[in-house]
């Protein structure tokens, strides 16, 4: 009962150290968004005051100086509805934690960044981690690992190999984890819900306490879409209805 007692106290400990550094996130990315917003104020002004005294090429300039500081609040936007989105269930899983009960859930969440192009036609690229912990107090077998994008023609490349076994660039480095598509119809998966179903293909099974990454894959978004979402969702043989992602990619591109 003790040891019970102790656990339950370190896992409020850890969600309360965990809400303090996601709410000192928001306050600093609230604050950089403001910095910007001022920043574009500034360029609009400086645009508007010598569009009136002359009609040179200065002006396509400092357009495009606020085209690229559009993006990045943007960008910054986004990556603050995410750490809210972190907080908020955060705060959920304090509430319903209780003294009498242990950690029985995988902890499972992105790791991305975005790099902005200098160009208003040009791409975003997204570079990024799915990492899948094992929260519990046993060991899970089987993880599977789904990934569901908004927009199907936005490609997930990374450390995959097909069902026939051809492998992608990087699957040869050793201190990789490699993955697999782990259905037969994974292209018309791909192509008509925009979902990627994945194993590891050394790890069948997850330890207490120790996770699975599917690193380093990349996306890239078109410059014409308004907005994209990232989902993702992990399965094992002891967790088949799913366990959601934490947080999402989330952008929305000004038009």
């Amino acid at each position: 009962m003790g040891k019970k007692t102790a656990s339950s106290s370190n896992q409020s400990i850890q969600l309360q150290q965990k809400l303090i550094h996601y709410k000192s996130e928001i306050d600093r990315l609230e604050h950089t968004i403001k910095k910007y917003e001022q920043d574009l104020e500034t360029e609009r002004a400086n645009v508007s005051f010598w569009k009136k005294k002359y009609i040179p090429p200065i002006h396509s300039l400092d357009d495009g100086q606020i085209e690229v500081l559009k993006k990045e609040l943007s960008l910054l936007r986004n990556e603050l509805s995410e750490q809210k989105m972190i907080n908020e269930r955060l705060q959920e899983e304090r509430i319903l934690s209780s003294p009498k009960t242990t950690l029985t859930t995988l902890k499972c969440y992105f790791m991305y960044s975005s790099i902005i192009p200098s160009g208003e036609e040009e791409d975003v690229t997204l570079i990024g981690n799915a990492v899948i912990k094992n929260e519990t107090e046993d060991t899970v077998h089987a993880p599977l690992l789904c990934l569901k994008v908004s927009e199907p023609k936005c490609i997930i490349s990374g450390k995959i190999r097909d069902s026939a076994h051809k492998e992608e660039p990087g699957l040869s480095e050793q201190n990789s984890e490699g993955w697999e598509y782990a259905v037969k119809d994974w292209k018309e998966r791909v192509q008509k819900n925009g979902e990627y179903w994945l194993r590891p293909l050394k790890t069948h099974e997850i330890p207490p306490g120790e996770s699975v990454t599917f690193d380093s894959f990349q996306l890239t978004l078109s410059s014409s879409l308004s907005s994209f979402i990232l989902e993702g969702y992990a399965y094992t043989t002891e967790f088949k209805e799913g366990v959601p992602f934490l947080n999402k990619a989330i952008f929305n591109f000004s038009s």
